[in-house]
């Protein structure tokens, strides 16, 4: 093996790549441990790059996981798969922000609800897993929740409120989009 093969762990480190693994794995770590000190350390957070950044990465392992337990259309699920796990953040908070100006008044912009939303999203990390969809999504609610009370200093009761009346809004969405879905 040439000299330029193998690469110190110092210029390892260095590499561009390896900083972006780094900084995913910590998040996701952070949202494991402690999903309260992630969010409060994240309260002052702008912009939409870091969180749509680990939106992606996450919808992509869901994306390449979820398709290898499909026995059949692999390409088709990869898409669908794909879209539902990017474009459902969106939506989410889309849904959450009226409703938290509502129960909150001007505590949370759009902005910061897809970023707790976005983050919470480290659940399809295990979604994929047969039978394990249901769990993710309890966690994804619980991830969203604690979010809200650690970045916007809501009690727990209000975060309630906002997550069971966004789940209602959503389900009935989906409800109401169902003939278009089914034809």
């Amino acid at each position: 093996m040439s000299m330029a093969q193998t690469l110190p762990d110092d210029a390892a480190r260095n590499r561009p790549g390896f900083d972006a693994v780094k900084r995913f794995l910590d998040k996701v770590i952070g949202l494991l441990i402690n999903p309260g000190r992630f969010y409060e350390a994240r309260k002052d957070e702008k912009g939409y790059r870091g969180a749509i950044s680990f939106l992606l990465t996450v919808s992509i392992l869901f994306t390449l996981a979820g398709t290898l337990v499909m026995p059949q259309e692999k390409a088709f699920f990869a898409v669908v798969f794909f879209l539902n796990a990017f474009s459902m953040p969106f939506l989410t908070a889309g849904i959450l922000y009226p409703v938290a100006r509502l129960f909150c008044r001007r505590t949370f912009t759009f902005e910061a609800l897809f970023r707790i939303v976005a983050y919470a999203n480290v659940s399809l990390l295990i979604s994929w897993l047969p039978g394990m969809a249901w769990v993710g999504g309890i966690w994804k609610f619980y991830l969203i929740g604690v979010g809200m009370t650690r970045t916007g200093g809501i009690k727990t009761r209000l975060v309630l409120a906002c997550l069971a009346t966004a789940a209602v809004l959503l389900l009935l969405l989906i409800h109401l989009l169902k003939p278009l879905i089914s034809a």
